[in-house]
């Protein structure tokens, strides 16, 4: 009787509607509300998460790219692909949510996992990891979960909702829930390792989500013109920088140029460059520097 009183923090809606065998999940959720350390966990019960799933996010950027591009030719053929070579797979793709809807069908039994978290944790998180102000990314938290929850309403497919702190105060909880949600046996084995492979990854998601820039000064010109890139890693979001003359800032613009050389070095889709020109008014200058808007990384000069 006291065991009906128990919260466990993880259910399964429409599981009535599950198959016995083959099936794909998606991890979806609010960003940072445990959508990595899910996927890390089914990656360690040898669930298939991706060929290019970074190690910190466990993100597939192939299946994300296409669905984000709205590309139906390559991800029909990615699905093809993956459905060839595995019964259960899954991908990560935290905002999916609010458009996956369209795609079901395109999937083989597409099932989801739905992170939740506390809305100021996420905030103090984006404080801490983002530098973003608290209140608003707070605001910006609550609003997104409001969506959530409108769209997994809507949901008429099989899924499996998590809360983020039952979770990490249980992880052999949250693998049993996602053995048996996606249809795979878990020996005991299987299970010891893979708590401490979500230890493990857990740790390392939090040192990699800091806030990091990388660009270069590529050019300055006799006649005054500074060009180079600049982007937020892990962002495709353009990144404003101010040109700084001899120590007094001079002009802000957006880094969002397209370079064919920095598409094929994978930078943002090639669309992170800059240029500002004066006309050579600070051609001889003594010091020129290149900044990120918000002061947090100086652009050095070099090579892509």
């Amino acid at each position: 009787m006291v065991q009906h009183l128990e919260n466990s923090g993880m259910i399964i809606v429409r599981g009535d509607l599950a198959l016995a065998t083959e099936r794909t999940l998606a991890v979806v959720g609010v960003p940072r509300s445990g959508t990595s350390m899910v996927a890390s966990a089914l990656r360690s019960l040898g669930v298939y998460v991706g060929d290019k799933a970074d190690d910190a996010v466990i993100e597939d950027v192939e299946i994300a790219g296409a669905l984000e591009r709205g590309d139906i030719t390559d991800l029909d053929r990615l699905i093809a692909d993956r459905n060839s070579r595995f019964d259960v797979w899954a991908f990560k793709r935290p905002a999916a949510y609010q458009y996956l809807s369209r795609y079901e069908r395109r999937f083989r039994n597409l099932q989801y996992v739905v992170t939740f978290r506390d809305p100021l944790a996420i905030a103090m998180r984006n404080n801490i990891s983002m530098f973003e102000d608290l209140v608003p990314s707070l605001t910006n938290a609550t609003v997104a979960l409001s969506d959530l929850v409108r769209s997994v309403a809507k949901l008429n497919r099989p899924a499996l909702l998590l809360s983020y702190e039952k979770c990490v105060a249980d992880p052999g909880a949250l693998l049993d829930k996602l053995a048996e949600f996606a249809g795979i046996p878990l020996p005991a084995e299987t299970k010891a390792l893979a708590m401490n492979q979500i230890s493990d990854n857990v740790e390392k998601y939090l040192q990699q989500s800091r806030l990091r820039y990388e660009g270069r000064i590529d050019q300055v010109t006799p006649r005054g013109v500074v060009r180079g890139w600049v982007r937020l890693i892990g962002s495709s979001r353009p990144i404003e920088v101010t040109l700084v003359v001899n120590g007094l800032p001079v002009k802000t613009i957006l880094a969002d140029q397209y370079r064919p050389d920095l598409e094929r070095a994978n930078k943002n889709g090639g669309r992170c460059a800059f240029e500002f020109e004066s006309g050579g008014s600070y051609a001889s200058a003594s010091s020129i520097r290149v900044v990120t808007a918000d002061g947090r990384f100086e652009i050095a000069a070099g090579v892509v």
